[in-house]
């Protein structure tokens, strides 16, 4: 032997065996659940089956009620099970400058990692935790699904000089988060206004309780004289102490003593009011509101100021309007006027901004403020620099005479107009697709919302999972492109049926897809990451058209359903005259979950609901809901026949039909014209609104009637079916009319018709043909 190495002339005997693989890295548990007020969770993995090098896997969260950056964060690398070097028994995990040998990964729990001599390692590299922002703006449980993919290993074998490609799998992959609700809701305590006004005697400063009633709530006020104008003891009376909000206490007040002061400053005299030291019971949670305010002390005797609020306003073009502020500060005596004027710097007149010559008046003691909107126009280019316009002060009186001195500190101002177009916001309509193994392709939907004006390119990229590019589907790097007014485009990819049998279920056989960058000024929307889930054929032979069993509604629904709806997150709502989904009761509209159940607690949870059936129902591009059938009420409040609800099942006040539709409504559509959402309205109605349209109706995003669709006489029966075509058809802008119907606007039209954007009828769409029968759908 030489150097304890024994020497073999020509011949020698290797030890036999298997070399272990890489194994498997998955999550440790079946669920994770922590409390909102935990701070983290700690996420806890295992590595087994192998401990052949490095292993890793992305970790992300699929948010659903837990929503990321408002429940929950994560910016942490990718955790990763480090190697374990041994050099010959002299040490363990130490470097060693002396020998090229590598070791076993290290295995097991990620809190306390294992080697193959037995040792534990703590290596912060595999160990991480989840951070937990505590939102005390909603109440309850809520939950996510913890995921890991892609997993990786980096290839240091080698063989030979031949390097040995290590691929480490994946473990259990999917698991339910649970944030558990451990804090009552107290309430927001803050002031009712940031600005108070004040004379002589004692001013009542209110103080609300907000969103939240639980428990004795206590907050401490007192006036500040830092940074005050007005002199403690002179002008006002300091004053501090303790407000109580019992159980369900809404209001509250404390006052200041203002004391009288004849003396004349072009300083406007106020004192700062504070609220600190706020205390809620245990296990409860309260927040401040304005915990900052000014008392401003007006001397009655004095005709006081006029003067811009500011001297610099920013107003983003989005804005539409540049707001002005006019204050009346100091004094109150006395009747005032003042033009305010507009003048070009930069921007222009006609071009960039609508100019004015405004005349404000003031009443005898009034010192409110007086605001102005100022329009800008808007090109829509993206990029531009800012421009300016000034604002002036002119001609002041008092009681009808020309008062020069009644100018403040700021009679001349500039409005910069910044540039703040957007393309708009590019996101997948879901997180998650489905798609049978032999079903050919799986279509994704990109959605454009905010604006559609301009041309707008996004890169969407394929990447692997257990699925693989080019052997279970096309792996993809390409760009969709949507022109001015494009709300939506598709990613086809198709897939490849293996021959193999996997047997994982379809959440662990994926592949995603991720909108990667687009051009400037494209913004990035909810879902830029989408999962594409592959149902095996071999495993799970599901025949096209059979029921699938990953859906399970049971019972199911205990009357007709007459529309269905899909919403981003895969939720359906169903629609129709029914009293009970799935044994909870559900009137006549209900989520229903992915898997099939009944989402009991997050839609119309508490609320009455329509009062009769529902024939049609929208999920909007923004998730919100188009409703329309028979009702005459929603949750207690009326509405004909006709309503918009918000996620949660609440009315959407920001869409009022007016006294809604006298008949009943049978079909709703969404479109977009020139970026602007457009609703199309089909039914048994003569009136909508305040419009006699009878059948028919185009109606504008707030509800109001769209006086640029111009039906005439309209179809002379009832439409059961209204379906728009896509943005990026030729056909784009026009739609599809079905009912009972035989003419439109006096013109043959057999029970289904084509119209132009502008309502008039398609000629050349069935010429000389008809139907039959009533058309009662169209897709």
């Amino acid at each position: 032997s030489r150097d304890g190495v024994r020497i073999r002339s020509n011949v020698a005997r290797l030890v036999g065996g298997a070399s272990a693989g890489p194994g498997n890295i998955g999550f440790l548990n079946n669920s994770y659940s922590a409390t909102k007020t935990a701070a983290s969770m700690f996420v806890s993995l295992l590595r087994t089956n192998g401990n052949l090098g490095y292993a890793s896997a992305n970790f992300s969260v699929v948010p659903q009620l837990a929503q990321p950056g408002v429940d929950y964060a994560y910016t942490g690398m990718s955790p990763t099970f480090g190697i374990h070097w041994n050099y010959f028994g002299v040490r363990d995990f130490a470097p060693n400058p002396f020998t090229r040998m590598h070791g076993d990964g290290l295995f097991g729990n990620n809190f306390y990692l294992t080697s193959i001599t037995g040792h534990l390692f703590v290596d912060p590299k595999a160990q991480f935790y989840l951070t937990l922002l505590n939102n005390t703006a909603s109440s309850g449980d809520l939950s996510a699904k913890l995921q890991l993919a892609n997993p990786a290993t980096a290839d240091q074998f080698y063989l030979g000089g031949q390097n040995i490609p290590l691929g480490v799998a994946l473990g259990a992959s999917l698991v339910p988060m649970n944030v558990v609700d451990n804090q009552q809701v107290a309430g927001t305590i803050g002031f009712s206004a940031t600005n108070y006004t004040g004379i002589v005697g004692n001013v009542t400063i209110p103080v609300v309780r907000s969103n939240g009633v639980n428990g004795r709530v206590s907050v401490q006020y007192s006036t500040v004289v830092a940074g005050s104008t007005a002199i403690a003891n002179s002008d006002y009376v300091p004053t501090s102490g303790i407000l109580i909000f019992q159980n369900s206490v809404v209001s509250n007040s404390f006052f200041v003593n203002v004391r009288q002061s004849n003396y004349v400053s072009s300083v406007e005299k106020y004192v700062n009011l504070q609220l600190t030291s706020l205390q809620a019971p245990v296990n409860a949670v309260a927040s401040y509101g304005i915990s900052n305010a000014v008392l401003r002390i007006i001397n009655q005797n004095f005709q006081g100021f006029l003067v811009f609020s500011a001297s610099n306003y920013l107003s983003p073009l989005s804005q539409s309007n540049a707001y002005i502020t006019v204050n009346r500060v100091v004094g109150s005596k006395g009747s005032l006027s003042v033009k305010v004027v507009t003048s070009d710097g930069s921007a222009t007149n006609q071009v960039d901004y609508l100019g004015l010559t405004n005349m404000l008046v003031w009443n005898n003691g009034d010192v409110s403020s007086r605001s102005l909107s100022i329009p800008l126009l808007n090109d829509g280019t993206i990029g531009s620099p800012s421009r300016v316009f000034n604002l002036s002060l002119l001609n002041p009186t008092v009681n009808g005479s020309n008062t020069p001195s009644l100018l403040g500190s700021i009679s001349n101002a500039v409005v910069t107009i910044t540039n703040d177009n957007y393309l708009g916001i590019f996101s997948f309509s879901k997180p998650n697709y489905i798609v049978n193994e032999n079903g050919g392709q799986v279509v994704l939907t990109v959605n454009r919302t905010g604006t559609t004006a301009g041309t707008a390119d996004i890169n969407y990229q394929t990447f692997n999972g257990a699925a693989i590019a080019d052997v279970n589907f096309e792996g993809q790097t390409n760009t969709l492109t949507f022109n001015p007014g494009d709300v939506s485009q598709l990613i086809v990819i198709p897939i490849y049926d293996d021959g193999v049998t996997n047997n994982l279920a379809p959440e662990d056989f994926d592949f995603s897809v991720h909108l990667v960058n687009g051009s400037a000024g494209t913004l990035p929307g909810q879902f830029v990451n989408a999962e594409v889930n592959i149902v095996d054929s071999s495993a799970f032979n599901y025949t096209p058209g059979s029921p699938d069993s990953t859906f399970n509604a049971d019972p199911g629904v205990d009357g007709p359903v007459y529309s269905l709806a899909e919403q981003s997150d895969g939720s359906l709502i169903a629609a129709g005259n029914f009293g009970f989904v799935n044994g909870y009761p559900e009137n006549n509209i209900a989520r229903i979950n992915p898997d099939g159940t009944t989402d009991s607690s997050g839609f119309f949870y508490g609320l009455s609901g329509p009062n009769a059936a529902i024939y049609s129902v929208v999920n909007q591009t923004d998730d919100r809901l188009l409703v329309g059938g028979k009702f005459t009420a929603i949750n207690g409040v009326v509405r004909n026949r006709l309503a918009r609800l918000m996620l949660d099942g609440t009315l959407d006040t920001g869409f009022n039909p007016g006294s809604g539709a006298d008949d009943t409504v049978y079909s709703l559509a969404e479109t977009f014209l020139a970026g602007s959402r457009k609703i199309y309205v089909g039914g048994a109605f003569q009136s909508l609104g305040v419009s006699t349209k009878p059948f028919l109706a185009r109606l504008n995003n707030s509800g109001t009637i769209d006086p640029s669709f111009n039906t005439g006489f309209g179809p002379n029966g009832t439409v059961y079916a209204v379906a728009v075509y896509p943005t990026n058809s030729p056909y784009a802008g026009k739609v599809l009319i079905g009912g009972a119907f035989t003419n439109y606007n006096n013109f043959p039209a057999a029970y289904i018709a084509r119209l132009n954007s502008d309502g008039s009828l398609d000629t050349n769409f069935m010429a000389g043909f008809a139907a039959d029968a009533p058309v009662r759908a169209i897709v």
